[in-house]
């Protein structure tokens, strides 16, 4: 199993390659890693700290999490919600606003944490899989277009990969802007309906890349949600033994980490790796020069198609 975000609430249209951030965000579920019941500081999720962008036309959800029944205030231009967290977690509900900013979303608790940059544009949720995680770097007929991605209306949040077995009240993650840097690390798909929806609607939009190659649909789904369809008893079964297992099978890989790493040491050491290390570098640095100088890419082979940034 592999981990995501999935977030409900009503639907929008939306193309293909991306879902939208719904209003009605009730948190993340499904396979991401496990938080503790203990809580320190009151403390916002991940999606909304510094350069964070927030939809425009609903109501905003805000969360986190905090001391077990410490009082939670959240401002925002102008507006104020206050809440108490429940079982460490919290969330408030802003009233709806225009797309604008940049503001400062700041949490009030035990103690003050201030997010600064904050946005009111358009959120779109880029999920799924390989099509979806392949970084646009990864195209080397695309490295022009990366060289040329600076746009600070475009900014990116990619949800770190940390499989288990059971729902988190958190993520791993920081919005960026979009710069050749950080547009070669993004979804290529991601980045190009990005680009043009900012392009189109004139606002600030901000892209949230939860996305895992060759991860099934079951894995996107609550448990909830699959045993809510008896044809799913098949799959609840399967994530159940999942669920049963995971101590074990996290300490079978630890051991097989250690082997890994081993091997990898090795290889690191041997004359081929070297070399090949080499030729990758060559080739990266000539072709960032020809990108410059807007010259013809030099050729390559596809073991060396990827560009290091």
């Amino acid at each position: 199993m592999n981990n995501h975000s999935q977030f409900l609430g009503p639907r929008r249209n939306s193309s293909p390659c991306a879902k939208t951030l719904s209003a009605r965000i009730a948190g993340v579920c499904g396979i991401v890693i496990t938080a503790s019941s203990l809580h320190a500081a009151v403390k916002p999720n991940s999606l909304f700290t510094e350069g964070a962008v927030l939809q425009q036309g609903i109501e905003i959800p805000v969360w986190g999490t905090a001391n077990e029944g410490e009082k939670v205030t959240v401002k925002l231009n102008g507006q104020t919600a206050t809440t108490e967290a429940t079982q460490g977690r919290w969330m408030v509900r802003l009233e709806q606003q225009k797309a604008g900013g940049p503001y400062e979303l700041e949490v009030i608790g035990e103690n003050n944490v201030i997010a600064k940059n904050i946005m009111i544009g358009e959120v779109w949720l880029c999920s799924g899989q390989s099509n979806m995680q392949f970084a646009l770097k990864g195209f080397p007929s695309l490295l022009s277009e990366a060289a040329q991605a600076n746009n600070p209306s475009l900014r990116f949040f990619t949800v770190g990969q940390n499989p288990s077995v059971l729902p988190a009240s958190a993520i791993e993650g920081r919005w960026i802007g979009c710069t050749p840097q950080s547009a070669a690390d993004f979804s290529a798909t991601g980045y190009f309906f990005g680009r043009d929806l900012q392009k189109a609607v004139g606002v600030t939009v901000g892209l949230i890349r939860s996305a895992r190659g060759g991860t099934p649909a079951q894995a996107w789904t609550s448990l909830e949600g699959l045993e809510a369809e008896p044809e799913l008893a098949g799959y609840v079964a399967e994530i159940k033994q999942l669920i049963a297992a995971y101590p074990q099978a996290s300490a079978a890989y630890a051991g097989a980490l250690v082997a890994f790493e081993k091997k990898n040491t090795e290889w690191n050491a041997n004359p081929e790796s070297k070399a090949f290390k080499e030729a990758q570098k060559l080739w990266s640095a000539e072709t960032k020069k020809a990108l410059v100088s807007g010259v013809p890419l030099p050729p390559h082979t596809k073991s060396l198609c990827f560009l290091e940034y």
